[in-house]
């Protein structure tokens, strides 16, 4: 095994990533004890979590009416309290990291200002640790869209479907320019299993 492996799930809201990354986690722990296990937001377990929890229901105002730098900030101090552990511990599994940010706030704007956008939120976070496998779960909004309102009631993010989809759209850009990896969430039209879904992830990772 290499010296440190820091694996990253993202994907849009709905898109089984925090599935595969709870499936690698309980899979990988088996095999060795030094691992660890992050879930980005923090949502209600720490202080910023629970003020990006305020600004994703509504109590700062609607999505449109909300500079991006501001969330981009609150999302950027909820990783930096963690940059000591993250930076000593070996290995770590992590539902969304910075690279969340760069998908969801990105969304927000276009042409010319999205790729400024995208450039600042790489150098805000470039003092974080850097993930050795990124691994982007890309499956069709209107599936995503489904699970979400099955699961639980939505964010300002989730209930706009048009941002969802700039969102998808910036992810699968990011992930083709920085040679993430890419598991597509649909087979002949059907949603692949979480099982056949973990089984790709484990073949990429050798594990």
């Amino acid at each position: 095994m290499q010296k440190k492996l820091f694996i990253v799930f993202e994907g849009i809201d709905g898109s089984g990533k925090s599935t595969q990354a709870k499936l690698l986690y309980d899979y990988l722990k088996q095999k060795f004890s030094n691992i660890s296990f992050y879930k980005f937001p923090t949502h209600q377990k720490t202080k910023f979590g629970k003020i990006i929890d305020e600004y994703l229901y509504g109590k700062m105002g609607k999505l449109e009416d909300i500079p991006p730098e501001i969330p981009s900030l609150l999302y950027a101090l909820d990783r930096y309290q963690f940059k000591n552990e993250l930076e000593y511990k070996k290995i770590i599994i992590c539902d969304r990291y910075w690279q969340s940010n760069l998908a969801h706030q990105a969304a927000k704007l276009h042409g010319k200002e999205r790729e400024k956008m995208i450039s600042w939120l790489i150098h805000l976070d470039e003092r974080l640790p850097k993930p050795s496998h990124i691994f982007l779960i890309d499956v069709p909004v209107e599936i995503a869209y489904k699970r979400i309102m099955k699961e639980k009631k939505m964010d300002i993010h989730e209930k706009n479907k048009k941002y969802l989809e700039e969102v998808r759209k910036v992810y699968l850009l990011l992930a083709k320019k920085y040679k993430w990896n890419i598991i597509n969430g649909i087979k002949n039209k059907k949603e692949k299993t979480k099982e056949e879904i973990f089984t790709e992830v484990k073949n990429i990772l050798k594990v």
